[in-house]
């Protein structure tokens, strides 16, 4: 399961699962209006099962799982305005 959010450039998935259950570390775009979706980043660690939130224009992505290293506690921001990503915000307690 990857999270999925709306900035100001369209709908915003990250993490998740590809092929074969393979933990994903993608952060994409996608344009509603063509269907075309492009990689503009990628998390520090890959993951699945992810939370996220906009706030700001920034894209949050919180916790995870990634097999074998199990659950993830860490929070990640994105801004799609600036391509800039915070590996590390905070972490879960």
């Amino acid at each position: 399961m990857f999270c999925s959010t709306s900035l100001i450039f369209g709908r915003n998935p990250a993490g998740g699962y590809g092929s074969g259950q393979s933990a994903l570390s993608s952060i994409e775009e996608g344009d509603p209006s063509t269907g075309n979706w492009k990689t503009v980043g990628n998390l520090p660690t890959r993951r699945g099962d992810v939370a996220c939130a906009t706030v700001n224009n920034l894209l949050y992505v919180a916790g995870g799982y990634f097999d074998p290293t199990g659950a993830r506690a860490d929070i990640s921001s994105y801004s799609v305005v600036t391509g800039i990503l915070w590996p590390r915000c905070s972490s879960l307690n």
